[in-house]
């Protein structure tokens, strides 16, 4: 008898103790839930450090990286922003809005960039005979494969798929790299102010050589159009003057056949181009050493690059999960700055100041417009879209996947925003500039 007693207690208290278990197992997953998600507001790296499924970390992660851009694109567009309008003299009316993406725009054109674009426009309309200019040389961003190739891994179905390389999954016209031959017809040459291009074709920035249209910059061996600023050092006539067989600083509306133009060619630029350099349909050039070539190249590429995002995966798997990757790819850009120079003709006060304006700050807000900015909007839309499947996801994953997934994806609709509102105050200021 007594050890038949023995032998009851073990189911005894296997029985007491399942729901004990269960009400523990409960507990957790409410207390979990209650706890919210602290690491999304610590950042990237506490993100990084949390046991949740693998499919769903990556959309918190994209959430994560979202806000980190986010907030530095916004902090960099109302910084450039301020400093452009305070040192033309412009009241402060941003200040008072605090950390409001409306202190960068707003309907009532307080916001910093409103102030701004606003203050520029209405300097370069009370000199539209000074042959303003801006000239913006390179800048440019690199989408990086390699993280959302690595992020693709815990998107598969099937493990051992292996994806194809960059050369297949980039489009075509979205490849870079060293091209040790030819820079295909129609391709970019992608210069900067460092490493100038070989062109042959539509310079994006400063041109130095022959230009088959008009130029406004420094034109050395004459001008046979007409030459509106100054010829060999003298102020022209308004209107310009025509036949400057010297030196014609401004715009000369058409070059000698001899003449070299430094500046903003109109048309074909052959020589050096200290942006991207469009070839034209019928030119393949070398574009020079440590210089990239775009769009083709008649050997293979050293050390290839994506300018975009990758096509989607060939291996099967979670859509939400290879979307979050590929906004976190979009994300993680690494970009150059651009470089900016501004000229005029005369010697207007105000446009001293907005010379001095522009060129330091126009960088960081062309960025923003036309570099890194448009890729974010990209990648924000992709993580956002993203959300909905990672919330209906999370519910089969326990509280801590419930609460972050929730958080996320309330983070990703509002930091999607305040890009939105960032990249369309720094296109308004870009405009007024009269950059392209």
């Amino acid at each position: 008898m007594r050890v038949k007693k023995l032998i009851a207690w073990p189911t005894l208290i296997l029985g007491l103790s399942l729901p004990t278990l269960m009400d523990c197992a409960a507990a957790k997953e409410a207390a979990d839930l209650a706890g919210g998600c602290d690491e999304l507001k610590q950042g990237p790296d506490a993100v990084a450090t949390l046991s949740i499924d693998a499919k769903l970390k990556a959309f918190v992660q994209a959430t994560a990286d979202l806000q980190v851009v986010a907030g530095q694109i916004k902090t960099d567009v109302k910084t450039a922003c301020a400093n452009m309008a305070t040192s033309l003299d412009v009241a402060d009316t941003w200040t008072p809005l605090g950390d409001m993406d409306g202190a960068i725009h707003n309907d009532s054109g307080t916001g910093a960039c409103d102030k701004a674009s606003a203050k520029i426009s209405a300097i370069l309309s009370a000199n539209a005979n000074a042959n303003a200019t801006v000239i913006i040389s390179a800048g440019e961003c690199t989408v990086n494969a390699d993280i959302q190739a690595q992020c693709e891994g815990s998107c598969k179905a099937d493990v051992t798929c292996t994806e194809p390389d960059i050369t297949v999954r980039c489009d075509p016209g979205q490849l870079t790299g060293q091209c040790d031959a030819m820079c295909s017809a129609s391709a970019v040459c992608e210069g900067s102010i460092d490493v100038r291009a070989e062109c042959s074709g539509t310079c994006a920035a400063e041109c130095t050589g022959t230009c088959s249209g008009s130029c406004t910059g420094t034109i050395t061996g004459g001008c046979s159009g007409m030459c509106d600023g100054k010829c060999d050092g003298v102020a022209t006539p308004a209107g310009g003057m025509a036949n400057c067989a010297g030196m014609c600083e401004g715009k000369c509306s058409q070059l000698s056949a001899t003449a070299m133009c430094t500046g903003q060619c109109s048309a074909t630029c052959k020589g050096k181009c200290a942006g991207e350099c469009t070839l034209d349909n019928m030119s393949s050039i070398n574009c020079g050493a440590n210089v990239s070539c775009k769009g083709g190249c008649s050997v293979a590429y050293t050390a290839p690059k994506c300018e975009a995002a990758l096509k989607p995966p060939m291996c099967m798997g979670d859509a939400s999960c290879q979307a979050s990757c590929s906004g976190r790819a979009e994300l993680k850009a690494q970009c150059k700055p651009a470089t900016v120079k501004f000229s005029f003709t005369g010697d207007s006060a105000d446009l001293v100041k907005l010379k001095a304006a522009i060129e330091t700050n126009l960088p960081k807000i062309w960025l923003a417009a036309k570099t890194q900015g448009p890729i974010a909007v990209k990648a924000a839309g992709r993580v956002v879209d993203a959300g909905a499947g990672a919330v209906s996801a999370a519910a089969t994953f326990g509280g801590k996947a419930i609460a972050c997934a929730g958080a996320a994806a309330s983070a990703t609709v509002s930091a999607s925003a305040s890009v939105s509102v960032s990249v369309q105050a720094s296109a308004s200021v870009s405009t007024s500039c009269g950059a392209k």
